[in-house]
């Protein structure tokens, strides 16, 4: 980041009007090309086409009649993000009168500019990101509607349907388009033309309040949305502890969603239900979460296993669970959507064979394991790369150890508990009562922030703009 202060200076306005008019020439033409970038696929007349080849894509039926009004819904939200595009080209204006009529640097201002632009780029190059998120979440939305509709209204099955089809958002990773819109990319012009601007001291305070407002104002998403926001900002400094940090972001995403969409819940309401379509459908719903976690709690698994026993311990659980899911295969060909458990567990048990290949496991067990990981992936219909999530074992997960190896067997309880209910076992339901509720408690966000290493704090959280106030604000939520 450039570092300096922008000062008033007695310059001829001639001299100095030349090369920042070319500069931010320059800028607002990328600043077009960039909008038209996304215009193409997210423009009022381009979104329903967009969703309308994603619903295509994956079968949707009856609920085709909604891409014209959720397709409006996406450009709206594209509108939105490009107030922060605009913005941007509004400030290059802004600097360039400073300069030519106020008599400030020009070579501090055009490094000024030139920050501002890679951090609009560094948000650009997120947004397809977060729009593929809503696009698969509106497909979620259809294929739960479609089966709303297949069957009679208005027994339980139909209100179940309708009641995920409202919840298909629930997962989003998307975060608050009008709080990223209103990142500061170009600081202000000081308003009285010859004071001074600390860069980015000042920039870092804005984006600083501006996730204290998520977090006042979100209601029971502002964590969620305080993580969406945070990683959004934090990604504009590409330093090593930062991207570290915004790894362990991603993972305490992941744990909130668990906590919004807890399992446990799902088993209580099976218990009170007879046999049946509705009852069948929970279940499948409860070992499709289940999965998701066991995805979620393979690599982490592996990552802690940083000696040869650890590994060994490591390649024995995961063998194990690979095992548990090379017998859903049947079930695993087709998931509801390609974000769903199923699919993340075979993601989640080839990033940890991924990660236990690196640490140079020779033996015939890690063999063994990654051929049935390597059978698991052969039924999705595109491979799965074995690459490991998390390139080393950060402190906060190392913190961790003995909790993630905890919750890797609750999780493993809890499925094998679903299955045999499945299978019309009795007792299955209370054991995997038993071990998803212990398992939320383990997945607890707070819990996983509170047990962190105190290394990894303060290396690496002392040295991110407000990253103890997001680590504080969840410990304390």
């Amino acid at each position: 980041m450039f570092k300096a202060t922008i000062a008033a200076v007695l310059i001829s306005a001639s001299a100095a009007s030349a090369g920042v008019n070319d500069v931010v020439a320059e800028y607002r033409a990328e600043i077009e090309q960039l909008l038209a970038e996304h215009d193409a696929w997210l423009s009022y007349n381009n979104a329903p086409p967009t969703l309308a080849q994603a619903f295509e894509a994956a079968g949707i039926g009856q609920s085709m009649n909604y891409v014209p009004a959720w397709g409006s819904s996406m450009y709206l939200d594209w509108s939105v993000l490009r107030d922060l595009y605009g913005g941007t080209a509004h400030r290059l204006g802004d600097w360039r009168v400073a300069v030519q009529f106020h008599g400030y640097d020009e070579d501090m201002v055009i490094a000024l500019l030139d920050t501002g632009m890679a951090r609009l780029r560094a948000v650009h190059a997120q947004v397809p990101g977060w729009f593929r998120d809503d696009i698969a979440n509106y497909v979620e939305r259809a294929q739960w509607l479609d089966l709303k509709f297949s069957v009679e209204c208005c027994g339980g099955l139909h209100e179940y349907y309708g009641h995920m089809a409202d919840n298909a958002f629930a997962d989003s990773n998307s975060p608050s388009y009008g709080y990223v819109a209103s990142i500061t990319t170009i600081p202000p012009v000081p308003s009285d033309n010859q004071g001074t601007y600390d860069w980015p001291a000042d920039l870092d305070a804005t984006t600083g309040q501006l996730l204290d407002r998520v977090l006042e104002e979100g209601g029971d998403a502002a964590l969620g949305q305080a993580l969406g926001l945070a990683r959004t900002l934090l990604e504009l400094d590409p330093s090593p502890s930062t991207q570290e940090f915004l790894s362990f972001l991603d993972l305490l995403a992941e744990l909130d969603a668990f906590s919004r969409d807890p399992v446990g819940p799902i088993l209580d309401h099976v218990e009170a239900l007879p046999n049946g379509s509705l009852r069948d459908a929970l279940l499948e719903l409860a070992r499709d979460g289940m999965l998701d976690r066991v995805g979620h709690l393979a690599p982490l698994l592996a990552a802690q296993a940083t000696t040869p026993e650890g590994r060994s311990a490591a390649l024995v659980a995961l063998t194990e669970e690979a095992r548990r899911v090379s017998m859903l295969r049947d079930d695993l060909s087709d998931p509801i959507s390609p974000a769903s458990g199923p699919t993340r567990a075979i993601s989640g048990l080839a990033a940890a064979s991924g990660i236990l290949n690196a640490a140079a496991s020779g033996d015939v067990d890690a063999e063994e394991y990654e051929a049935i990981v390597n059978n698991l992936a052969g039924t999705l219909p595109g491979p799965v790369s074995p690459t490991a999530p998390f390139a080393g074992p950060f402190g906060a997960v190392a913190a961790q150890a003995g909790q993630t190896a905890s919750a890797f067997d609750l999780a493993g309880q809890a499925l094998d508990g679903i299955n045999d209910a499945i299978d019309g076992d009795p007792t299955g339901l209370d054991r995997a009562q038993a071990a998803a509720n212990a398992l939320e408690q383990a997945l607890d966000p707070r819990v996983f922030v509170s047990n962190m290493a105190d290394g990894f704090v303060d290396g690496v959280v002392g040295n991110i703009p407000f990253a103890r106030s997001i680590l504080g604000w969840i410990s304390e939520g």
